[in-house]
């Protein structure tokens, strides 16, 4: 099966980017990069019959993998870890919706000052595929800590416990269908710097 497969700068053409993203070199391959849990790609997939993502495993090595997770036509979201990429999705020709979000790191990962954020090398679609990007209409923007990044939701372990797809921002963003963007990190204040080499609030800004 031919596939055609988006690199970060397609990504970003091709697709709505909703939180903090860049692009950013990371192993020496141009990545679309992120900080923080909770950011998100949309776009409308018609005509392909698989998805396939590719993520670096770009945490701290002591900690554990990092999660994201993929959503389609508002279904349940499938969580994936960044140590098992790539990894394919099988879909029907259909138009679908489709959500990639990042949704769980460590403390340990530094994703301020190490590069050790999300790292997504590509996208990619079967050949006859049409991505079309989706219209931002209710952008609203949350900002705070760990509990607006979305950690510690289902338990005390990091990165598997923590789940940006299912937290108070992510419950106001369905029911009030808001495109939120998130600038929040675990430990974080307006005078206290965060985890991860991330300063505080008045320069993560």
């Amino acid at each position: 099966m031919a596939t055609n497969q988006l690199l970060p700068s397609q990504i970003i053409d091709q697709t709505t980017l909703i939180g903090r993203w860049t692009i950013k070199s990371i192993h020496h391959t141009d990545t679309l990069y992120s900080t923080n849990l909770g950011s998100l790609i949309k776009f409308n997939l018609t005509n392909s019959t698989a998805l396939t993502i590719d993520f670096f495993n770009n945490g701290n090595p002591f900690g554990p993998s990092q999660i994201v997770a993929v959503r389609i036509d508002h279904q349940i979201w499938q969580r994936f870890m960044t140590n098992q990429m790539p990894q394919v999705i099988t879909l029907t020709p259909n138009q679908h919706l489709i959500e990639l979000m990042l949704v769980g790191n460590s403390d340990l990962d530094e994703v301020w000052s190490e590069n050790q954020g999300f790292a997504l090398k590509s996208i990619s679609v079967t050949s006859s595929a049409v991505i079309t990007p989706i219209a931002i209409i209710r952008p609203v923007t949350f900002i705070g800590d760990s509990i607006t990044s979305g950690c510690w939701i289902n338990g005390n372990h990091a990165a598997f416990d923590y789940a940006a797809e299912a937290n108070y921002v992510a419950v106001c963003a369905d029911q009030l269908n808001l495109d939120a963007t998130r600038i929040s990190y675990s430990a974080a204040g307006i005078l206290k710097p965060g985890t991860g080499g991330v300063p505080n609030a008045t320069t993560f800004f």
